[in-house]
């Protein structure tokens, strides 16, 4: 039974969360110090695990919540959310999570031509698809179906004579008509763009998180750091 395991130290407590694929679901477990936290078994590609009742009072570090994020290649990442702060657990070294984040460190130019590359070939397959077969289907002369002609009676539904509504007789111009039947293939690709860079950006910023958490700080001067990126400096 493959799984993915992610880690994280953050204010003197080792963060752990273990999931295992278990058929068409996945199983989640949430540790810190070893002490179970919480625990959920879900279908969904986006969970969130939150303390229990009894994790709560009784495991020291039991604080905020862990949201986990999935694709079709496994967990992407899983997030320790304490006071709005998000810090990304790492994951278990060479694990499909692991390698996705060494190449947005590594290549994030790549990245982004890849996801946008993904995009165009959404839009582009099912579309040359449709058309191929299109293409191949023989022309056929299929006889008429003799469809029986019954004389159903009317019904006397009441004539109400409506006023009729004055709409403006406008036509949207053609430059316009040619952007909008455009832009349902655009939007997916610049989604995808957007959504490429977010990653990239997210990930640059996750690194430092993980690096000031590693010298110990705690949430409030986490949150501190991230509004006054001057703050502690002499001068």
């Amino acid at each position: 039974m493959a799984g993915q395991n992610f880690e994280l130290r953050y204010a003197g407590r080792d963060h752990r969360v273990e999931v295992a694929d278990t058929g068409m679901s996945r199983q989640y477990e949430w540790s810190c110090n070893g002490d179970e936290v919480a625990t959920h078994k879900s279908m969904d590609d986006r969970v969130t695990l939150k303390p229990t009742d009894v994790a709560r009072t009784t495991v020291p570090g039991a604080r905020g919540e862990i949201q986990i994020r999935s694709g079709l290649t496994g967990v992407k990442r899983a997030t320790l959310v304490v006071d709005a702060v998000e810090i990304d657990l790492v994951p278990e070294a060479g694990s499909a999570a692991a390698r996705r984040e060494e190449r947005i460190r590594a290549h994030p130019g790549r990245h982004l031509i890849l996801h946008t590359t993904a995009a165009l070939a959404r839009v582009l397959i099912p579309l040359l698809g449709i058309g191929l077969l299109l293409s191949w289907l023989p022309d056929w002369d299929l006889p008429g179906l003799p469809v029986p002609d019954v004389d159903l009676p009317s019904v006397p539904w009441p004539s109400i004579d409506l006023p009729a509504i004055p709409w403006p007789d406008w036509e949207a111009p053609g430059w316009l008509r040619a952007v909008l039947d455009k832009a349902k293939y655009v939007w997916p690709v610049l989604l995808a763009i957007g959504i490429a860079r977010h990653e990239v950006t997210r990930r640059r910023e996750q690194d430092e998180r993980r690096s000031r958490v590693a010298g110990g700080k705690a949430v409030g001067e986490e949150r501190s750091s991230d509004r006054n990126p001057g703050a502690g400096s002499g001068g």
